[in-house]
């Protein structure tokens, strides 16, 4: 191997694993588009709407999840206490 030969295989090496590494990002960004696209298209109506909502809104959608989370505790609490006596 002649010594001017191993600068250009080093070179012809990291323009490779450069390219390769470009290639992989631009895959990882489309997987992480499409991951995106189809959780947004699944997600419940409640979610979509929390997301797309005004500060004002937020603050009445998370007052309502609060208190329908203690209604329900509450009424799980009292069927319990109806069937264990």
């Amino acid at each position: 191997m002649s010594l001017t030969f191993y600068p250009s295989l080093l070179s012809f090496e990291s323009k490779q694993a450069c390219s390769h590494l470009k290639e992989s990002t631009a895959q990882s960004q489309q997987t992480v588009l499409n991951l995106d696209r189809d959780a947004s298209q699944i997600n419940p109506v409640l979610f979509r709407e929390y997301l797309e909502a005004e500060d004002d809104e937020k603050g009445m959608i998370e007052v309502s999840r609060v208190s329908l989370a203690f209604f329900l505790s509450l009424s799980l609490f009292s069927s319990a206490l109806k069937d264990g006596s």
